[in-house]
C-alpha cells in the first residue's frame, strides 16, 4: 500500500472534519445568539412579559380612575397613570386620547372609553406625523396604489350608485334618488395622488389628491341613504398594498384641521346665536289651528303658515307626517363657515388656517360630499341635509325640507384610506413626499 496516498486521504478527512465542525459550531452560535436564537428568544420573551406586566397594570389603574358617573377624566386619570404605573416613562396630552409612553419606547393611546391600543404613528408637537422613524406633515404624498393588492396583482372593482330611475332590488335600491343617470366609479378612472391627511388610533390616514368621480343625492333617500352610498363607493379604494380600510371624508376630519368649533366660531360666539337655526338648539314643532308653530329652547319662538311638516323617524328609516295631535323635538346641528375667518363670512380676523397653509391647499379649491348629516331646525321649516365642501369653505345645503321641497345636488367624493401598521412608509431625498412623482414608498 502507497504510504503517501494514505497520508494524503487522512489529512483530507482532517479538513474535511474541521470544515464540518466550523459549519456545526457557526449553526449552534446562531442557534443560540442570533436574534431567533435561544438568548434572542429569551430576551424578546422577557420584553415581552414586562411590556405586557405594565399594560396590565395600565389597565386597573384606569378601572380604577373611573368618576361615579362611569366617565374617565383627565386631570384624574393621567396623575394616576404616572404616580402609579411603573414602567410609563410619559403621558403626553391634555384631552383623550392621552398618549402613553412605555420606558422601551412603545407608545399607546388611551381613548375616552378606556381603551387602550397600540400607538405606531403619533403627532408631533410642530403638528408633523411620525412612527419613530419616519416623519411626514400633512399634504405629503405617499405612493399607495389603490389597483393593485399586496401580491401586485391588479385590483379591477368597480361601483355603480344606481338611481332612483334606474333601480332594482339587487342594485342597492337606488338609494340615492339622484337623477335618471346612475353614477359609475372605477379603480382605473383615478389617477390622482394619495396624500396625507393625518392619524387615527395610531394609523396613518391618507385622502385622495382630487376627487374620484361625481355622486348626485336628491331629497329624502339623498338623506337618508347618503353617507352609506359615500362609504360604499370609498370601500373599493381601500384594497391596494398597505390599505386596512377605506371611507369617505367627513366634516369632522375638515374641522380637525381648520380648528372650527360650531360652539365657540370665530367671532367668539356659539354658531348662529340668538336664532332659530343656533348650534344646539332645541326646537320643538307643533301644530295651531292648522298651522305650524315652533319654539326654541334659547327662547326663539315663531308662528309660520305652513300647512306640511314631514320629518326623519328613526325607527321607520323614513320621513314621516307630524300626527295633527303630536309635536316633535329636534335639535339644529347645521352650520357653515369660511376655513379662514371661522366665521360665516369671507372678511375679517384670522382665526383659521390660511388660504397659504398646507391644510387648506390640501381640502379646499375642491367641491365634494362629507360623509356627515345635518339637521337645521328653521322658523316652522327643517332642513335635512349632508355637509358638503363648497371650493372655499363648509357648507349645509338642505337636500329636503320639512314642508317637503327637495333639492338635487351632484358633487365629488374624497376617499380616506386607513394605512395598516403592518406596513413602512419610506421617505428619502428622492421620495421626500413633495411630489406625486416624488411619493413615499410602500414597503
Amino acid at each position: 500500500m502507497d504510504k503517501r496516498k494514505s497520508e494524503g486521504i487522512t489529512l483530507i478527512a482532517l479538513v474535511i472534519t474541521i470544515i464540518i465542525l466550523l459549519i456545526l459550531a457557526g449553526v449552534s452560535l446562531s442557534l443560540v445568539l442570533g436574534e431567533e436564537g435561544l438568548i434572542g428568544r429569551a430576551i424578546s420573551a422577557r420584553e415581552v412579559y414586562e411590556v405586557s406586566e405594565i399594560l396590565d397594570n395600565l389597565k386597573l389603574e384606569v378601572s380604577a380612575s373611573y368618576n361615579l358617573y362611569g366617565k374617565l377624566n383627565v386631570d384624574t386619570v393621567k396623575p394616576n397613570i404616572i404616580n402609579n404605573v411603573q414602567g410609563i416613562s410619559e403621558v403626553e396630552g391634555t384631552q383623550f386620547p392621552l398618549v402613553i409612553k412605555i420606558e422601551n419606547g412603545k407608545k399607546y393611546l388611551l381613548k375616552e372609553n378606556g381603551e387602550i391600543v397600540e400607538k405606531i404613528w403619533f403627532k408631533q408637537e410642530d403638528g408633523t406625523f411620525s412612527d419613530g422613524k419616519v416623519v411626514l406633515k400633512i399634504g405629503d404624498y405617499v405612493a399607495y396604489n389603490h389597483t393593485k393588492n399586496s401580491i401586485g396583482e391588479l385590483i379591477s372593482e368597480n361601483y355603480t350608485s344606481y338611481s332612483e330611475a334606474n333601480a332594482k332590488e339587487s342594485l342597492n335600491e337606488g338609494r340615492t334618488n339622484g337623477s335618471t343617470a346612475n353614477c359609475n366609479f372605477s379603480l382605473s378612472g383615478y389617477t390622482g395622488g394619495w396624500r396625507v391627511l393625518g392619524i387615527e388610533d395610531g394609523k396613518l390616514r391618507l385622502i385622495s389628491e382630487n376627487s374620484v368621480g361625481n355622486l348626485s343625492l336628491r331629497g329624502a333617500k339623498g338623506y337618508i341613504y347618503g353617507i352609506d352610498e359615500l362609504n360604499a363607493i370609498c370601500t373599493i379604494y381601500g384594497n391596494g398594498k398597505g390599505a386596512e380600510s377605506s371611507k369617505s371624508v367627513t366634516v369632522e376630519d375638515i374641522n380637525e384641521l381648520t380648528k372650527y368649533n360650531p360652539k365657540l366660531t370665530g367671532d367668539g360666539n356659539i354658531r348662529a346665536k340668538g336664532k332659530m337655526w343656533e348650534y344646539g338648539n332645541v326646537v320643538t314643532y307643533f301644530w295651531d289651528n292648522g298651522k305650524i308653530n315652533c319654539e326654541g329652547t334659547n327662547g326663539q319662538k315663531y308662528k309660520s303658515g305652513n300647512t306640511v311638516f314631514k320629518y326623519y323617524n328613526k325607527d321607520t328609516n323614513s320621513f314621516i307626517d307630524l300626527a295633527k295631535d303630536k309635536d316633535i323635538e329636534l335639535t339644529s346641528n347645521s352650520y357653515n363657515y369660511y376655513p379662514v375667518t371661522l366665521t360665516e363670512t369671507s372678511s375679517g380676523t384670522q382665526n383659521g388656517i390660511a388660504t397659504t397653509d398646507l391644510e387648506y391647499k390640501l381640502l379646499f379649491n375642491i367641491k365634494y360630499w362629507l360623509a356627515s348629516s345635518f339637521i337645521g331646525t328653521g322658523q316652522g321649516n327643517v332642513g335635512f341635509g349632508i355637509f358638503q365642501l363648497d371650493t372655499t369653505r363648509v357648507y349645509d345645503t338642505n337636500l329636503y325640507e320639512a314642508i317637503n321641497n327637495t333639492n338635487t345636488l351632484t358633487l365629488g367624493v374624497r376617499p380616506v384610506v386607513i394605512l395598516s401598521n403592518n406596513i413602512e412608509v419610506i421617505k428619502n431625498e428622492t421620495e421626500d413626499g413633495s411630489t406625486k412623482a416624488k411619493a413615499c414608498l410602500i414597503k
